[in-house]
């Protein structure tokens, strides 16, 4: 594809630079064409620095595409570095200051911080982790710590014990390697990066660290490009700077600017309606005049449902209705509860998906109880133990129990109940009921009253929860955790009952293992801060609610740049569902608000019918 006038103004540019990008505007071409040109001189040398290492890979894959088919060798490593900050840092300190260190693990670092929280008593680590993360990317912590110590003194707590085990295992993390390779850069103890030019992408989730190193770089000589979009800086609670670290780049670094105002990925309607939106956040933002190269034909549409399992319900029946496998579709959601409950209704619509992160049914809660009714059915006695210990049963009592109903499973599943020494009273209760009530279940089901034992089981399994495993109340109210389970198995209960076929068969329909990467062609479900550099076709966005009280979640610049980013991921038709009044952030848009119930639909996923064989009423009891 030729370059449009303000990409080639940005690949031919020899000065330091910052291209303002907006969605679908080509960065990654730009930047790789860019990077073609500098390689192409000899006497060049180019440091590519992105945010993850997905992006890294792609653009190294697209840049030794583009020098391929442009005739060009291969440049040595010593020409061309693809990176991301943190290996660059972590490499040029190993070849600059060179100390024997141990690395830790980004893996194990939170699991370390969430042990220091538990052991002094500092409460849950959400509570500090953005203290944390500012106190490790930022530059001058003088008044960072006086903050600390008069309004978060367990942060710094927190803080102090973290930096004394590393240095007590003589370990360092990344973010204390990429401070160090910054502050030496700045002060001139650590030599520049061997490079002659450098570009760095997604400038504006670079913290103040990271820009600082940027800007070192664009001040002695070496030619600094930085690609970002302003209107999609989402990462500001992890000390993203954002449009003011942009504009400090061209203020201290003389740096040219230029707007890539094209949008080849959605239709006009679409970009109509995200330009309305993101304008509300000037003036501290760069106007892109965005123009939709594909034209218009697109469509944007608000939806209001009365709750967020009517809402799941209509998607999945909107989906069904109007597109076909394969799918070029997204279902982008604020909160992986609304997820849960999305995930749950294509599920039961038979729909194909592909739930990034931990799906619904992975939840350790939503899987003991799925294994509770799996043994249920037939099967070993081990598939009730994760159930066992879910509820709240000792371990002892759990291996009691396994043990008694290695050889008495079938019995226990007819309701006849056991008797274990052992176990505490509440315990024993519990189990006794339990035994009770599969003898009940089995029979129902026998009878075709599935929907009653699927509506059954989920209460008196969130009852049995709240009886062992969550006792303690919270302000006089239900325990959070018991009412996290309740709304799991509430859309459980809807994918369930919409099944067709035997109760085992619909459960490993919804258990079946998920595979590590989507297939082509299923319906995604991701938050909109997971959604960001990718697209689909048609996305649909849920829960985008505004209470009267004004507490929703799309309030306020940082959430309508979250907005902004969910919305364009789409290329051609966006929909926006919510519940009670019109959200702010769609009256800004200025999205028509299409006034829809959702149709009913019959279950499109079939399990089977029922098959005796499923159940062991002929299977002999073994005595021990």
């Amino acid at each position: 594809m030729k370059a449009s006038p303000s990409q080639q103004a940005a690949i031919t540019c020899d000065e330091n630079a910052i291209i303002f990008a907006g969605p679908g505007s080509g960065k990654t071409a730009t930047s790789v064409q860019k990077a073609l040109r500098i390689l192409s001189n000899p006497n060049r040398s180019l440091l590519m620095c992105t945010f993850t290492r997905d992006s890294a890979q792609e653009m190294q894959h697209r840049l030794e595409k583009a020098m391929t088919e442009a005739g060009l060798p291969l440049p040595a490593p010593h020409r061309l570095r693809v990176s991301t900050l943190d290996s660059l840092c972590l490499w040029h300190y190993k070849s600059t200051i060179g100390d024997k260190f141990k690395l830790l693990n980004p893996a194990s670092q939170y699991p370390k911080l969430r042990g220091i929280c538990k052991e002094f008593g500092l409460g849950n680590l959400d509570e500090h982790q953005q203290l944390f993360d500012a106190y490790q990317s930022t530059r001058d912590r003088t008044q960072l710590i006086e903050k600390l110590e008069n309004e978060s003194p367990n942060t710094l707590v927190l803080i102090n014990e973290y930096y004394a085990f590393l240095k007590a295992c003589n370990m360092l993390d990344l973010a204390t390697i990429k401070r160090t390779v910054a502050l030496g850069l700045y002060e001139g103890t650590v030599p520049l990066f061997p490079f002659t030019d450098m570009i760095v992408d997604e400038t504006q989730d670079s913290d103040e660290l990271q820009l600082l190193i940027a800007i070192v770089h664009g001040q002695n000589d070496v030619v600094t490009t930085l690609v970002g979009d302003d209107d999609q800086t989402i990462y500001d609670w992890r000390a993203a700077c954002g449009y003011q670290g942009m504009i400090r780049f061209v203020q201290e670094c003389k740096a040219q600017v230029v707007r890539l105002g094209e949008n080849y990925r959605s239709r006009a309607e679409v970009v109509f309606h995200a330009s309305n939106l993101i304008r509300y956040n000037n003036p501290n933002r760069v106007e892109k005049n965005q123009v939709a190269i594909r034209g218009a034909g697109g469509f944007v549409g608000g939806c209001h449902q009365d709750d967020p399992e009517t809402e799941a319900e209509w998607i999945a029946g909107h989906i069904a209705e109007n597109h076909t496998a394969p799918y070029n579709v997204a279902v982008l959601s604020r909160t992986n509860i609304l997820l849960d409950i999305a995930e749950a209704a294509l599920q039961a619509a038979g729909i194909p998906c592909y739930r990034a992160g931990t799906s619904l049914w992975e939840r350790d809660d939503i899987a003991a109880y799925l294994s509770m009714l799996l043994f249920m059915c037939k099967g070993s006695a081990d598939l009730l133990s994760p159930s066992l210990g879910l509820l709240g049963f000792k371990s002892q009592s759990v291996n009691a129990i396994m043990q008694e109903l290695s050889s008495h499973h079938i019995k226990f599943r007819r309701g006849h109940g056991v008797e274990i020494d052992g176990l505490e009273s509440i315990e024993s209760q519990v189990i006794n009921q339990m035994s009770k009530c599969m003898g009940k279940w089995r029979n129902d089901a026998k009878e075709g009253e599935i929907d009653l034992v699927i509506y059954e089981s989920s209460h008196e399994f969130s009852r049995w929860y709240s009886m062992l495993g969550a006792v303690a109340k919270k302000s006089g109210s239900e325990h959070p955790q018991v009412t996290r389970l309740k709304r799991g198995l509430t859309s459980v209960e809807k994918a369930l009952t919409r099944i067709r076929g035997d109760l085992k068969g619909r459960v490993r329909l919804l258990t079946r293992k998920k595979k590590e990467e989507p297939e082509e062609g299923v319906v995604r479900l991701m938050t909109m801060h997971g959604s960001k550099g990718l697209e689909w076709d048609h996305v649909y966005m849920i829960g985008c609610d505004e209470t009267d009280d004004h507490s929703s979640v799309t309030l306020g610049p940082s959430e309508r740049r979250v907005f902004f980013v969910g919305m364009t991921r789409a290329r051609e038709s966006l929909w926006m569902t919510y519940g009670g009044k019109t959200p702010l952030f769609l009256l800004e848009a200025k999205v028509e608000n299409l006034l829809s119930s959702p149709k009913p639909f019959g279950a499109a996923a079939n399990a089977g019918e029922e098959d005796p064989t499923l159940w062991d009423d002929e299977e002999q009891e073994v005595e021990a």
